[in-house]
């Protein structure tokens, strides 16, 4: 049985993709929830840092879970639309076709002549 080498790749390559979006997502997850943590005990200036830093990362969380849900309905309709499998198309050798379509006509200055 033949190994498909570029669809083991694809997969590979979504898996791997698919694993780190999920690293970074628990990592903006456990950001925000420090900076919400260190905002609690500070005041004035500090307190608005914390608190701009746990919004930045919802926002980063936000758009790496929509590109994580993206990859993931990209995937699912991508195995779905193909039910049949795709065949190859026979080789034609486009220079023969032409060849045989197109026909020179014979230049009058170019008359067998005996030397």
């Amino acid at each position: 049985m033949e190994i498909d080498r570029q669809r083991t790749l694809h997969v590979a390559s979504f898996t791997i993709v698919m694993v780190t979006l999920t690293a970074v997502c628990a990592g903006l997850v456990a950001m925000m929830v420090i900076a919400t943590q260190g905002a609690k005990g500070t005041e004035g200036v500090t307190k608005n840092y914390y608190y701009h830093m746990a919004w930045l990362s919802l926002a980063l969380l936000a758009l790496n879970v929509l590109v994580l849900v993206w990859m993931v309905i990209h995937r699912i309709s991508g195995r779905l639309g193909r039910r049949s499998p795709r065949q190859v198309t026979e080789h034609v050798d486009a220079w023969a076709v032409a060849g045989k379509r197109f026909k020179l006509e014979e230049d009058p200055d170019e008359q067998d002549e005996p030397m």
